[in-house]
């Protein structure tokens, strides 16, 4: 392994003709309590093209990347899902999981996502581009542009991988924003976004959104251990990944306009007079910040488009919104949509998008 690798010592698996993925020691990021490690994968030929350089992806949740924690569900399989790009050709990134540490709520949050918490997301976002992104771009071989460079993550990582596309927007061009948790701050990405006068990525954004139509439900039958089984051979492993594809183009994106037209306007957006009537109806008015918000996740990602669509954004252009129909709350599905997410973030072939 070259000398610029000893940031990542550990070599968690490797397999050949596949990407490797290596782990470095528990690190303290500052700012924020504890420990945690980072992950690393690297594209299948990597070692073996030491003039080429190649795209960066940061995901939030790092130890649920591949098989997961050991006591917890699968993972998002991300090293089989790259592995899969490699062999078809398509563009494959250098893919860095930051795990979190010991209050995950307050690292991936810009806001706090409950009463007396503090918000780390923010001092969580300037390290790695202020400094672990330095870093990664002196060892390794990085493809340096924003265009080049992607945020991800689901849930309170989708969040703050969506918050770090504006707040950084001269850094990040590519968005990876999975089942966001939107309700973070009573919405406040909703006015944060609304408010933002300047983009600088606007000519090169692509942003992914997506969130399922059932991630209110907690079914504990939700998993398919038939998913994680290993195909037989070669050829099944190419077939299935571009089936799940296929599968997935055509169950969400046929099913936009006729979700769209069934969501409505998240509860706390609603308008200025319904407000001021509510407060007549209820004179044990309590503080705005201390109400719980509990709308429905496909109907404030729904919120969220428009508000996008209301700045000049363009779908289908500037970003991808994808309502799952069978969605959940989960690695599995997150892990089910990510070669789409990909396909689109990266540009493989854009008219199956549209």
């Amino acid at each position: 392994m070259q000398q610029s690798m000893d940031m990542f010592e550990i070599l968690l698996y490797s397999e050949a003709g596949a990407g490797e993925v290596f782990s470095t020691h528990p690190l303290a990021i500052p700012g924020l309590e504890g420990e945690r490690p980072l992950t690393l994968y690297l594209p299948p030929d990597y070692l073996l093209n030491p003039e080429k350089t190649y795209p960066v992806a940061y995901f939030f949740d790092g130890q649920n990347l591949y098989e997961g924690q050991d006591s917890g569900p699968p993972g998002w399989n991300l090293h089989n899902i790259l592995d899969q790009r490699f062999a078809q050709g398509l563009e494959v990134p250098i893919a860095v999981g930051i795990h979190h540490g010991l209050n995950r709520d307050e690292e991936l949050c810009p806001w706090p996502a409950e009463k007396g918490q503090t918000p780390r997301g923010d001092a969580l976002l300037q390290w790695l581009v202020e400094d672990l992104h330095p870093q990664l771009v002196e060892q390794l071989q990085i493809d340096d542009r924003p265009e080049m460079r992607l945020v991800g993550g689901a849930s309170l990582g989708g969040l703050l991988a969506l918050y770090a596309g504006f707040s950084y927007s001269d850094f990040f061009g590519k968005v990876m924003s999975m089942s966001p948790s939107l309700w973070v701050g009573n919405g406040a990405i909703y006015d944060y976004i609304a408010e933002a006068a300047f983009l600088h990525n606007l000519d090169f954004l692509k942003l992914y959104i997506d969130c399922g139509a059932l991630e209110d439900d907690d079914d504990p039958e939700a998993w398919s251990e038939e998913y994680w089984e290993e195909p037989a051979d070669d050829d099944n492993v190419d077939d299935n990944v571009d089936d799940n594809v296929d599968d997935n183009v055509d169950e969400t994106i046929s099913t936009q306009t006729k979700l769209a037209a069934a969501i409505s306007v998240p509860n706390q957006a609603a308008s200025d007079d319904d407000a001021n009537e509510d407060n007549d109806e209820d004179n044990e008015d309590e503080d705005e910040d201390d109400e719980e918000w509990d709308t429905d996740p496909l109907e404030d990602a729904e919120y969220l488009v428009e508000i996008l669509e209301a700045k000049g954004f363009e779908d289908g252009e500037h970003f991808l919104w994808v309502p799952d129909p069978e969605g959940e709350h989960n690695e599995w599905h997150w892990s089910k949509r990510l070669p789409l997410a990909l396909a689109w973030l990266f540009e493989d072939d854009t008219s199956l998008l549209n």
